[in-house]
């Protein structure tokens, strides 16, 4: 995931109705926000993206060894972040997938996942919920030139 970056300030934080907790920090008024959740009963915060508030886009890693999801045959994405239940705009979701061979970016528009993936819950209901994207279908959507630097974007996004 994106890292958690100082001078990130809370703006925001809601709950599910299991009382998970979701929780926007933002960088700057105007500037990028990270978005985080903390499940009921679990003191850590999870990072689960960062929103590029000029570019309107949803940037997330995934470690191919940990994130990969055999069974699913693909990457999970948090419900929060399909379902644009963050309040700040974005309509694209990029994925920083790091694997043996080095990183590789992926960016599509949101209603990809919700068109190609599969719901699984991992709890009850609330925040655990997620869409599996078939890796085969993300790999579609291969982007080149493009670098994550310092919490950055560069090239041609």
């Amino acid at each position: 995931m994106p890292r958690i970056q100082s001078g990130f300030t809370p703006v925001l934080e809601t709950h599910d109705f299991e009382g998970h907790r979701m929780i926007l920090k933002e960088e700057k008024l105007g500037g990028n926000c990270q978005v985080f959740i903390q499940l009921k009963g679990d003191s850590r915060q999870r990072l689960i993206g960062e929103v590029d508030r000029k570019r309107k886009i949803m940037i997330v890693k995934r470690d191919h060894r940990k994130h990969f999801h055999i069974l699913m045959k693909g990457y999970g994405f948090n419900w929060v972040i399909i379902n644009q239940r963050v309040p700040v705009e974005y309509n694209q979701i990029l994925v920083i997938e790091r694997d043996d061979d080095g990183m590789d970016y992926y960016l599509f528009p949101i209603n990809v996942v919700t068109m190609f993936g599969t719901k699984k819950n991992f709890g009850r209901s609330g925040f655990e919920l997620q869409y599996f994207l078939p890796w085969v279908k993300m790999r579609e959507y291969k982007k080149s030139g493009v670098h994550y630097i310092k919490g950055a974007l560069v090239g041609d996004v």
